[in-house]
Formats: C-alpha cells, structure tokens, sequence
C-alpha cells in the first residue's frame, strides 16, 4: 500500500505510478512459481533466498523511487509530490517487508498486535532522539512529516522478516488508518476470531471515518 503526498492530483498520481511500477518489477521477478533474479536488473550475489527476497523487494521500491523523479522531471507541475510505500512478500513459512514512510505494517499473534515497521516521520524523530515520548508523538502537530519518502531526495529502505505460524493476522496501512485509531483498538479488532479479512478492512475503514477521517485510508488484511 502507498499513501500520496504533495497536494491532492500530485499525491495521488505518485502514490499510482509507484504502486503500478512496483507491481511491475514484482512480476519480473516471477518464474512459474520461483522467484528470481531478472537479468536486466543487473549483477547479484545472491546464494539463498533468505537473500533474494529482500534483495527483490529493495530494487521494487527503488525502481518506483526512480521512476518517480523521472516522472517530476518530465512533468514539472507534478514537482514535490511523492508516496509512502509497505509491501510485503510471503515465501513458505516466511515474511519478508520493506518500507519508506509512514505507511506500516503490523503482525498479531496470539491476539498480541505488534508493530514491525518504524515510521520515517518528524515525530518518530524527535521520539527515538529523547526529545518527546510516545504519548506526546500521537498528538504532536508534526506528525504527519515525514523524513523519508519515494519520489523525494535519497531514500533508505528499511527491511524486515518473520517466521510466520498459523493463526497469524498481518495489517498494512496507511495513516489514515493509524493516526484515526488507537494501537488498542486496531489490535481489538484483528483479535476478532470469527471476522474475515474483507469484514476487518471494512470495520477499520468505518471506524476511521467515524473518528474523523481526516486522511486517504489504503488497507489490507492478512490472515495464515
């Protein structure tokens, strides 16, 4: 998922491009059902998958990062504008995610919600150099600035993975989800044994909006 910046047509042009060119780039990598290197992204040292999957998932992003700063150029009116990213792969028994912004993603297991991104925002900023503390950033009036994001100046992608087991429920979203609803409430309603992933998406989205919704909403539910 991917959350456009830079004024409403811009933001939603980048946020667009980039998801479009990412899906691009996710799809060369598929033989069949294996995943591989494309020859035209150029040389690897790749020995496992362990290595391969994050490998894919940098030169997906970056490719939408590029593509991005031509598009500006080739489109000056379009200056400024960029998009957070989160994605995600699943191989096996394993998740590997990446992400720029403050778009996140977050795992329950044994109805415990956990996040595992760390937003490339002002406040978190300003919360990992002592400057404030986490109840202070969820009101803070800078919230929504973010340091990193595609399409803007040089990025770094953040990485991780998780052993995935059965029962698991996996959250990517955007801002307009978790500024509008409290970390207990969004693990509230992941926790709901019998709801589907269509009904827990719908329920995030209508309890945003209830709560304001003052952002673009982009979510998907996953369950194991």
């Amino acid at each position: 998922v991917g959350d456009g910046l830079g004024g409403h047509k811009a933001g939603e042009v980048a946020s667009t491009f980039a998801l479009k060119r990412f899906k691009h780039a996710i799809e060369e990598a598929r033989y069949g059902d294996r995943w591989v290197w494309p020859t035209n992204w150029g040389d690897h040292d790749f020995k496992t998958e362990t290595h391969l999957l994050p490998g894919i998932l940098q030169h997906a992003i970056s490719s939408a990062h590029q593509f991005l700063h031509q598009t500006v150029r080739d489109h000056p009116e379009w200056r400024g504008m960029g998009t957070t990213i989160v994605a995600a792969i699943f191989s096996g028994d394993h998740l590997y995610f990446a992400h720029v912004g403050d778009s996140r993603l977050y795992l329950l297991r044994n109805g415990v919600l956990y996040q595992r991104t760390e937003d490339h925002s002002y406040v978190q900023f300003l919360v990992n150099t002592g400057q404030i503390n986490a109840e202070e950033a969820k009101v803070h009036p800078g919230r929504s600035r973010l340091m990193q994001s595609l399409g803007g100046e040089a990025i770094s992608i953040a990485h991780g993975e998780d052993i995935l087991k059965p029962g698991d429920r996996l959250l990517l979203c955007t801002d307009g989800i978790h500024h509008m609803l409290p970390h207990e409430r969004l693990e509230q309603i992941l926790r709901q044994p019998e709801a589907s992933p269509r009904q827990m998406t719908q329920q995030l989205i209508e309890e945003a909006n209830v709560q304001g919704g003052r952002d673009n909403m982009a979510v998907i539910v996953v369950t194991i």
